[in-house]
């Protein structure tokens, strides 16, 4: 589940809303916030979860975008801002019957992967892995695992795992959820 709040998501309390609001542009409020070691070098790094002011209320949602933020942390406990990408986070109303899909942000040390999920009779979910390059300092999309099934057919639910052999080079800020 999503988390809004710093205080409260039961990870590193001493980060303050206030060293990284400066980030979040005008117009735009905080959806999800995860902390982790996104570059391997052992401080806390940020996700930032972004959705447009009035997205749950809008007609069409489709047309808001919801950025993403990399915030890499410092010695000095402060952050800067590394890559954003404002095409990998799905619509509010692009979930379906389920309303919005955006299933949370997980790190695991050097990558992060955005869940999904949605539908209705037929349910979907999908998980978007990216993995840190040390030799050039940017994120890749490494893996998109997908998978569907029928609320009348549990035991089948169809799988698909796609990598870099599919789908070759992709830099995380040039990433398009469109596409895939």
């Amino acid at each position: 589940m999503p988390r809004n709040s710093f205080a409260m998501d039961g990870r590193d309390s001493t980060i303050l809303p206030q060293q990284v609001s400066k980030f979040i542009p005008k117009g735009y409020a905080l959806m999800d916030n995860v902390r982790g070691d996104l570059n391997l070098d052992k401080y806390t790094d940020i996700v930032l979860v972004l959705k447009k002011l009035g997205e749950d209320t809008a007609l069409d949602a489709t047309e808001y975008k919801r950025p993403i933020l990399l915030l890499l942390g410092h010695a000095d406990k402060t952050f800067t801002l590394a890559t954003r990408n404002d095409s990998l986070v799905y619509c509010y109303q692009c979930g379906g019957l389920f309303g919005d899909p955006y299933d949370g942000v997980e790190i695991k040390e050097g990558s992060f992967t955005v869940n999904h999920f949605g539908g209705s009779n037929d349910r979907w979910s999908n998980a978007i892995t990216f993995k840190y390059s040390l030799a050039d300092k940017k994120w890749y999309l490494y893996k998109i695992v997908d998978k569907g099934w029928s609320v009348f057919n549990l035991k089948k639910v169809e799988t698909s795992i796609r990598t870099k052999k599919d789908f070759g080079v992709v830099l995380f800020e040039k990433f398009n959820s469109e596409n895939y």
